[in-house]
């Protein structure tokens, strides 16, 4: 299998490393990943900047650091690394903290594998629930087995191309996980505080940090079963469209605009 990697934490990043190292043996592998860390960027894209790209090589493998956001990295990867043969598989990861809840709308991880969606590749993006600062060189060894082993799933019984897979593993051996749990995407948020604090010049600044909140007691959520100590595997789609609430909008008869007011 053809497999494109990326991920949001910088091309020389641990988790992507190990990722990639492990995929090689059996795959051919082509990665492409920002050069510097981009956790929390969402779906931006660099258009007023030229993207300049870095090289490292290790064990054989040919990292490349694009100077731009994730979703740059995996668009040069699909266009220039990947020209004329496209990859059967984009994987962004593997992320240090957990994508779950409200954070795949800032996560940088799930922007990459979404782009592998949009060019009708599928796509799969793996996280460990490990924060910044904290060890998880046990968690990153369990994710980088569950990778293989959806990658051994994904060649034997593919999904289509419009789905992504959200992958959350608890930072722990693989023998103190509980199993792997199909998701859905849960609530968890966090809430934000913003402090105030004074430059060496006296001018004022405010420096925004938060925590995720643990009230979400969903079973079939992902940040629950995560911390529950399961593999959450969310399916996502990228139609954000909400059916249920078309036939309401039809009844504000929105099909023309009034008269203007004189």
């Amino acid at each position: 299998m053809r497999i494109l990697l990326s991920n949001d934490d910088g091309y020389r990043a641990p988790g992507l490393r190990a990722l990639a190292l492990a995929l090689a043996a059996e795959h051919e592998v082509l990665i492409s990943a920002p050069v510097a860390d981009c956790s929390a960027t969402g779906h931006g894209l660099t258009l007023r900047e030229p993207l300049r790209i870095l090289r490292h090589e290790e064990e054989g493998l040919c990292f490349h650091g694009v100077s731009g956001l994730p979703a740059d990295a995996v668009k040069f990867g699909l266009t220039v690394l990947c020209a004329g043969h496209p990859p059967d598989l984009v994987i962004a990861g593997i992320n240090q903290g957990a994508n779950t809840g409200q954070n795949l709308f800032y996560s940088g991880t799930v922007a990459a594998a979404a782009e592998g969606i949009f060019a009708e590749v599928p796509a799969l993006a793996i996280s460990v629930a490990a924060g910044p600062g904290r060890e998880w060189a046990e968690g990153l060894a369990s994710a980088v087995r569950v990778a293989r082993l959806l990658v051994a799933r994904q060649l034997a019984q593919p999904l289509p191309a419009e789905v992504l897979l959200n992958v959350n593993v608890p930072n722990l051996t693989a023998e103190r996980i509980q199993g792997i749990r199909v998701s859905r995407m849960g609530h968890a948020r966090f809430h934000e505080a913003f402090h105030e604090r004074r430059d060496p010049a006296g001018r004022l600044y405010y420096w925004m940090d938060g925590a995720k909140n643990g009230d979400d007691l969903d079973p079939e959520h992902d940040d629950y079963q995560v911390h529950a100590d399961w593999v959450s595997v969310t399916p996502l789609r990228l139609d954000l469209t909400h059916p249920a609430w078309s036939s309401l909008l039809d009844s504000w008869r929105l099909d023309s605009l009034p008269p203007e007011e004189r």
